[in-house]
């Protein structure tokens, strides 16, 4: 990324780039803030960049395309009468599985028991 003097950037736009602490390596990110701004971060090969472009461009347009707007730009429909409920999800996990991560993960352990890690968050 190219310093540009007296370009100021705003914590969202740090957030996004190589100065954050997200790992982007060959990887697809969509962040989403609390302000309900988004952004993304693709690292990518020179054939993949299109790709992603193609998708967010899909994604962005899809709810003017196939939605409906009136021409005063506001939803056409009936507001439901209250939002879904949350549901707990539920998993069955076949009990081979559950001894297969429990050997996988004492293994790691065993593995890194002797390394030095610090993570500073």
């Amino acid at each position: 990324m190219n310093e540009q003097p007296g370009v100021v950037w705003d914590p969202i736009n740090l957030d996004l780039t190589y100065r954050s602490r997200r790992w982007f390596d060959k990887t697809f990110n969509c962040i989403i803030f609390k302000n309900g701004r988004f952004g993304l971060n693709a690292e990518h090969s020179w054939a993949d960049a299109p790709i992603v472009s193609y998708i967010v461009e899909e994604a962005l347009g899809y709810e003017f395309k196939y939605t409906c707007y009136g021409d005063d730009g506001k939803c056409q429909g009936s507001p439901q009468d209250r939002p879904l409920l949350p549901e707990k999800l539920k998993w069955e996990i076949p009990e081979e599985v559950c001894l297969f991560y429990f050997v996988c993960a004492s293994f790691s352990w065993i593995s890194v028991k002797d390394s030095m890690c610090f993570v500073d968050c």
